[in-house]
């Protein structure tokens, strides 16, 4: 301040460069005149902006009352960050000085896609390169086991619930894809030769429509246990659904076919939300 020092001073490194002059770092910023590069702390830029080979901050660009927003590299490690426990970190993009948001790490670590954090329970869905990414339910299952025998399925009888699988309930909350399968044991076939019988599964919803089905076929054989095994897939939005399923066979089969809770007949729903 008195004039009675050199604080520093502005020149020609060598060939190649030209800066400032000062304080430990000696020649603390450079100028790469051949090549159009900036080092701080530097004196080779390899980049346009080049910082020297070592850990700790780099750029501050708001310094905070208790800490500061920018740029730092620990080992092994970018690190990005805010300046208070309150302030989240957030990527988007600018149209016209207006920043737009599509992904924020909040600071608690909740993740937002959209300014959406989602709701608990949700996992994050890709939906490829055309839409962004979105919070959706987990995949879950629900499951029957029959819980009765079938019976007075002979003569004109064409189809007979079998209990526990047969008029249950579920609901969705979200619209799902729904993959089912229903495994049912079917035994004393009492007719001659080989007959065939089948299982069907539907959903019905609040107004009694069919919104899913699928049938499969099975070969009984007299006096033996034979599985029929029936899978099938539907998309229904959100709702309250009822299931029916019925052992059947075709008019003009003069069979009976029966199933017992002991076979352990299975009815499977695999929901995935969209």
């Amino acid at each position: 301040a008195d004039n009675t020092a050199l604080l520093g001073f502005m020149g020609a490194q060598n060939n190649q460069n030209i800066g400032f002059f000062g304080g430990p770092a000696e020649w603390g910023f450079t100028y790469d005149a051949i090549n159009s590069r900036v080092g701080i702390g530097n004196n080779n830029p390899n980049a346009p902006l080049a910082f020297p080979a070592l850990l700790g901050k780099k750029i501050t660009l708001y310094p905070g009352a208790t800490g500061d927003v920018g740029l730092a590299v620990a080992g092994n490690r970018l690190q990005i960050y805010s300046d208070n426990p309150n302030a989240d970190v957030a990527i988007g993009y600018d149209a016209a000085g207006t920043f737009n948001e599509r992904f924020a790490v909040k600071p608690n670590g909740a993740l937002a896609i959209n300014g959406s954090m989602g709701a608990p329970g949700q996992v994050l869905k890709s939906n490829g390169s055309a839409a962004s990414a979105s919070w959706v339910g987990r995949p879950y299952v629900i499951s029957f086991s029959q819980s009765g025998n079938t019976s007075n399925f002979s003569g004109g009888d064409l189809s007979v619930a079998i209990p526990g699988l047969d008029n249950q309930s579920f609901s969705i909350t979200e619209t799902s894809d729904v993959v089912f399968h229903a495994n049912i044991l079917v035994y004393d076939a009492f007719t001659i030769g080989t007959a065939y019988v089948y299982t069907e599964v539907q959903f019905l919803n609040v107004s009694a429509q069919v919104v899913g089905t699928a049938r499969a076929y099975g070969e009984v054989a007299p006096l033996r246990k034979n599985n029929i095994n029936v899978t099938g897939m539907a998309t229904l939005v959100p709702g309250f659904y009822t299931t029916r399923v019925v052992l059947g066979k075709d008019v003009g089969l003069d069979a009976h076919f029966s199933t017992r809770s002991e076979g352990a007949g299975k009815l499977i729903i695999e929901i995935f939300p969209n």
